[in-house]
């Protein structure tokens, strides 16, 4: 009997540290790795201690224990990550309450396998091979769960961020089951279990399948659009490239005509009107010339463009750039992050009156995250949907705006937060993202 309770305290903690694994791969922590681990290991011990006790006395099944332990660990887990209760609790609820329906179809299973109506209550109520069976074979679902999540990570990640209304109906769904499911543990209802234990995993394995699908099917069409953004946004930055040299092919032009006068006053010992010519024919040298902002070769091309356009078209810009070498982000996602979201501040300020019309960008490195923030103005309209998301407000909306999701896609890639804000008429994109490459 000592041997299985112990099994069981085992199999406690495990279940609470799965947990912890599960939010810690959907949210950025709160503090830096001494104190989180800190923090961490003694919200896993006040939890698993409240969980094995509860198994010890009470039994293993408790819709209360349910609703009070994900409470518990929700607010515990608003300590430690930075995401808001509601997302917290959210996943905390999900999670216990599909280990609790997977004990429960297995109980049933058994029970029926056996036919012995007893059996349940038994388990419920006594600590035996039968209930360590169970909740052994529970956990190793989760553990396979966890696998697909490392996986999966970025993917499962955005899916639950864009499909948190669906989630709120599928809980109060399977909090339903319970409720229905639990009455395997009276005998005088068996007859009425076999039907709720034949149409709620039905049920949820159809809701399930169809989810999968559907996310799929989005991932889909979101990669299609983004594909087709990103060969916009090249046609353009071409034609950009193409202006660009060519006027750098009107001034190797002129500079031999330049350089012959300047030869000539040299030759008649004028050196002043020499001085002052080579100042006059180096200006629109150096306006060709790539700036140094951040000693990363792709972000500093990005920022120069970025500023030529915004003189063209009169915009003030202020750029502020740390250290980003070897910062670990990609080429490829430092383009699709900074070409549209620098591209959308421009278009912004253009529908501004020219004195008016300013961005500001920060980006910054403080040990192993990268703080990227900018600044625009813009004419106040901004569009969002009813879950708080950015639409675009041109007429082909499908193209255009999967700018934003496209950048939000790649943030998640490094485990960041999007965050997004207007003050009158001011609009701020703010970005948190992990370097792969901190020593």
């Amino acid at each position: 009997m000592i041997w299985l309770q112990g099994i069981q305290g085992v199999l406690c903690i495990y279940e609470i540290g799965m947990l912890f694994y599960i939010l810690h791969a959907f949210m950025l922590r709160r503090f830096s790795n001494k104190k989180y681990t800190a923090l961490l290991f003694m919200s896993i011990f006040i939890l698993s201690s409240i969980t094995i006790y509860q198994r010890y006395i009470a039994g293993m099944y408790s819709r209360y224990y349910l609703i009070v332990i994900s409470v518990l660990a929700s607010l515990l887990s608003a300590v430690l990550y930075r995401s808001s209760l509601k997302n917290i609790l959210l996943i905390t609820l999900l999670y216990f309450e599909n280990i609790y329906l997977c004990d429960l179809f297995i109980l049933f299973g058994i029970s029926y396998i056996i036919m012995n109506p007893e059996f349940a209550g038994f388990v419920q109520f006594h600590v035996s091979t039968g209930r360590i069976f169970i909740l052994l074979f529970t956990r190793i679902i989760v553990l396979l769960f966890c696998i697909v999540l490392h996986k999966y990570q970025s993917e499962i990640k955005r899916a639950f961020h864009e499909n948190v209304i669906y989630l709120v109906l599928f809980l109060i769904f399977e909090f339903i089951a319970l409720y229905y499911c639990g009455k395997i543990f009276y005998p005088f209802l068996q007859d009425k279990t076999k039907l709720y234990f034949t149409f709620f995993p039905m049920a949820i394995f159809s809701f399930s399948v169809f989810f999968i699908i559907y996310i799929m099917y989005c991932e889909k069409k979101k990669t299609i659009q983004i594909i087709s953004e990103r060969i916009e946004l090249t046609e353009k930055n071409y034609q950009d490239l193409i202006l660009q040299y060519h006027e750098r092919d009107i001034i190797y032009h002129d500079l031999k005509n330049h350089l012959s006068l300047l030869t000539s006053l040299l030759e008649d010992g004028d050196t002043e009107k020499a001085l002052v010519y080579a100042k006059t024919i180096s200006e629109p040298i150096k306006a060709l010339e790539r700036k140094r902002w951040s000693g990363n070769i792709i972000v500093d091309i990005i920022l120069s463009e970025i500023y030529k356009k915004a003189e063209r078209k009169d915009i003030k810009v202020k750029i502020l750039c740390g250290n980003l070498r070897d910062c670990g982000v990609s080429d490829n996602d430092w383009c699709t992050m900074l070409l549209n979201l620098l591209d959308n501040a421009l278009e912004a300020c253009e529908k501004v009156e020219e004195v008016k019309r300013w961005i500001t960008i920060s980006i910054k490195r403080r040990k192993n995250v990268i703080l990227i923030d900018i600044s625009n103005s813009f004419d106040g309209n901004l569009i969002k949907s009813r879950i708080g998301k950015l639409e675009s407000t041109k007429k082909e909306k499908i193209l255009h705006g999967i700018g934003m999701d496209s950048v939000m896609q790649t943030v998640s890639k490094y485990g960041g937060v999007f965050q997004f804000k207007d003050e009158k008429d001011t609009f701020k994109v703010s970005i948190s993202m992990i370097s792969k490459n901190f020593e």
